[in-house]
């Protein structure tokens, strides 16, 4: 069974080389495949341009036609896929509320938070009162001095 916990997007080291591998070939094989199918979207700005490469001669009313309907195809089995997708994500993984899981805080006490910084709890409690704080650290990450702008 699939574990909901964590999604194979995040986890993407847990895939196999082979999976990989499949995976890369058919993204190569869609975008060579997308790039030709938008060859014939290029060719009149092409020809505006100056290069004339892609079609030699005029576009009649039929090759017209037939590239709006394979545009049309392509988006609409853009559109089903998309769809599609939608579905299976939320049908997959409804239930498991990822995200109230990444917004869970951990609370730290002040005095753990004192007890960090090396510093006494009633200065601490003065610093998180005041609205604005100068804090000059020092190479090691504790804290030099503080400074609160208006008071000194």
């Amino acid at each position: 069974m699939m574990n909901r916990s964590t999604l194979i997007i995040d986890d993407s080291d847990a895939l196999g080389y082979g999976f990989k591998a499949i995976q890369a070939v058919l993204t190569l094989f869609f975008w060579c495949a997308w790039i030709y199918l938008a060859l014939p979207l290029a060719s009149p700005v092409a020809s505006l341009i100056g290069f004339d490469v892609m079609f030699h001669g005029q576009m009649d009313l039929g090759m017209f036609v037939g590239i709006l309907v394979t545009i049309s195809l392509l988006l609409g089995h853009v559109f089903i896929s998309v769809a599609m997708w939608r579905y299976y994500n939320l049908r997959q993984y409804r239930g498991s509320q990822r995200q109230e899981k990444e917004r869970a805080v951990s609370f730290i006490l002040k005095d753990e938070l004192a007890g960090h910084f090396d510093v006494n709890i009633l200065d601490l409690d003065v610093w998180q009162k005041s609205r604005k704080l100068n804090i000059k650290l020092t190479d090691t990450g504790s804290i030099q001095y503080v400074q609160m702008p208006g008071l000194t």
